[in-house]
């Protein structure tokens, strides 16, 4: 093995960080964003054309259209902090304006609410694929500090997709 750390220097690191590193985070979250959207169009056709509930709790269509509500508004946040079109964001305000959008979904029938999730999936994975690392990691405040659209594309889409698609995977029986 060749030692390289003498020779290494700060224009080293920013390139081995900020561009190989960085390019390897985008495509993670491209390939999880892919995987959890596949995902949840292979469990979609087990879950029951319910009605809402009122109990509290989500039955697994309600829970669906949460994910594609989720979908379309995280991935279009995220897409305006990457374009540099929303430089702050108010959390709170997004969590308020989820519950409407998510009633106004579930009336719609399973296969569409699936339908409309992955197609919010395929136009977030669109602008990942021609993304920048400077889009990618634009910063945005909120309420919780600063972040970067990689952050939103990364635990408000990806992680928060995956988390909600294992939930109706091991709620649902298997068909």
């Amino acid at each position: 093995m060749k030692i390289e750390s003498p020779a290494f220097t700060l224009t080293d690191l920013r390139r081995v960080v900020g561009d190989e590193l960085a390019e390897v985070e985008r495509r993670s979250v491209i390939t999880r964003l892919r995987n959890a959207s596949a995902r949840m169009l292979a469990v979609a056709p087990r879950i029951p054309d319910e009605q809402p509930t009122d109990d509290g709790e989500w039955n697994a269509k309600e829970v669906l259209a949460h994910i594609a509500v989720a979908s379309k508004g995280w991935g279009a946040i995220a897409y305006l902090v990457a374009v540099g079109r929303m430089p702050e964001l108010v959390g709170q305000q997004v969590i308020i304006q989820r519950d409407p959008l998510g009633m106004e979904m579930v009336a719609h029938p399973v296969d569409e609410i699936a339908r409309e999730a992955a197609h919010a999936h395929e136009r977030t994975l669109a602008f990942l694929e021609r993304a920048t690392l400077e889009e990618f990691y634009r910063p945005v405040q909120w309420e919780l500090g600063t972040a970067s659209a990689a952050d939103l594309f990364r635990l408000m889409l990806a992680a928060h997709i995956e988390q909600h698609v294992a939930q109706l995977d091991a709620a649902l029986p298997v068909a």
